[in-house]
């Protein structure tokens, strides 16, 4: 019991630290910000939400992703295909009641808002990477797919450039927010990526190679969509800049 008060203390101190009681604004959370828009759905997400208590901040579960990730990278070599297996369905579980979470106690935030789909990223790139690191998967697919993302950084620049053009300050969090959400190739090279990762990772512990091969049929498929969504990103800025 000691432990437990002492861990309530320490999150309580954090709280306080990443979030002051001036800077502690969420943003209102709408119909839009559910993934499935369906009354059902909703109420269930909600009622899973409301389990977590007040001081736990959304963000919290999204740093675990991220600090999952770090430790994939780091034991790259030296975990087994079940251990990664576990750490990759743990950061997925933080992915939904992170967000369930913030949507249930209303804490949606401007960081939230841009930290969880880096954190998504991460978590399917340093699993990638693994796989690579291991044999597992060609490097060219590694490059393929980073070349993917480079509207990460190449639309926060030209909206830089507009913006200094206008005669504006450009605010990345403000400007962010709505624009942020993800097109419709996007979410799909994500599940392809994702079931390339488990297909690899299951064969190898069963040691099923038709397994293994589908898991690359899937990563083939993930960068082809990863390539419409990089044009599908790029023409909504043209078509929209901000």
């Amino acid at each position: 019991m000691h432990i437990i008060g002492r861990l309530k203390f320490w999150l309580l101190h954090l709280n306080e630290v990443l979030i002051s009681s001036r800077e502690k604004k969420y943003l209102h959370v709408t119909e839009s910000d559910y993934p499935i828009k369906n009354e059902r759905y909703m109420a269930f997400e909600n009622r899973v939400g409301s389990v977590f208590p007040g001081f736990l901040e959304p963000n919290y579960l999204t740093f675990l992703r991220i600090l999952i990730c770090i430790v994939l990278l780091i034991s790259a070599s030296k975990l087994s295909y079940l251990a990664i297996l576990s750490m990759i369905i743990i950061g997925g579980f933080s992915d939904f009641f992170d967000g369930a979470l913030a949507r249930a106690q209303g804490k949606k935030t401007k960081l939230g808002v841009m930290l969880d789909p880096l954190a998504d990223k991460l978590l399917v790139f340093s699993a990638l990477c693994i796989l690579t690191i291991r044999g597992d998967i060609r490097p060219a697919y590694i490059l393929c797919m980073a070349l993917c993302e480079i509207h990460v950084v190449v639309i926060p620049m030209l909206s830089y450039v507009y913006q200094w053009k206008k005669g504006r300050e450009y605010d990345p969090p403000a400007e962010v927010t709505n624009h942020i959400e993800p097109v419709l190739f996007g979410r799909v090279k994500v599940h392809f990526y994702v079931y390339a990762i488990l297909l690899v990772i299951i064969g190898r512990m069963i040691n099923m190679h038709t397994m293994i091969a589908f898991g690359g049929s899937f990563l083939i498929m993930g960068i082809s969509a990863g390539v419409i969504a990089l044009f599908q990103y790029m023409f909504r800025w043209a078509r929209n800049p901000y």
